[in-house]
């Protein structure tokens, strides 16, 4: 056939196979949840941020506890989401292991450690004992996901982490910031 066809059989060849897209990263819960809330599926990811538990994440498996309003299928229609984007066979088992709490525990936990964070700060803690009443309304960092939950590190080095420290808050001002009691005098300064 070769010989026959020889020059067909090359121009074959030489033809390079198509690159096939490379499938998402998914390396942890939070990366399954967003993957489903981008094939539009609302109800099933509302269910993986609020009714499911990891136990255990090892592509192409995953190990889940949920909670007993989700739904049945869960697993087959998170394993046919899954296998449908990776081109991957997914399992995904249930589990019976308490797991880490769901994803909405953890965005919940990390947005009062924020706000906790942030009444510590000498700056804040001056306003809100000037302003009887006040309070922290919400946190905004720009390092969380839509969860609440800071950036996972990406694999390589690159880490989402702001230097100076350990805290999970951005600074607001230096904690020696001089507090100013007429504004006029501030401004008469600035000159």
């Amino acid at each position: 056939r070769a010989v026959a066809g020889g020059a067909s059989a090359r121009m074959a060849a030489a033809e390079p196979a198509p690159a096939q897209a490379p499938g998402p990263r998914l390396a942890s819960l939070r990366d399954v949840a967003a993957l489903v809330a981008e094939q539009r599926e609302p109800t099933l990811h509302g269910h993986l941020v609020h009714s499911v538990h990891l136990v255990r994440f090892a592509p192409p498996v995953i190990e889940l506890r949920p909670e007993p309003d989700a739904p049945r299928d869960l697993a087959a229609r998170v394993a046919a989401i899954l296998q449908e984007a990776t081109g991957t066979r997914w399992t995904i088992a249930l589990s019976t292991a308490q797991g880490e709490p769901t994803l909405a525990e953890q965005g919940v936990a990390a947005d009062t450690a924020r706000r906790n964070a942030a009444a510590e700060h000498p700056l804040v803690r001056a306003i809100l004992d000037t302003f009887p009443g006040a309070r922290i309304e919400a946190v905004h960092d720009s390092r969380t996901d839509a969860y609440g939950l800071l950036a996972e590190p990406t694999l390589g080095g690159e880490a989402d982490v702001i230097a100076g420290g350990d805290d999970d808050m951005p600074e607001f001002a230096p904690v020696d910031a001089a507090f100013v009691d007429d504004p006029s005098d501030f401004w008469e300064n600035q000159s």
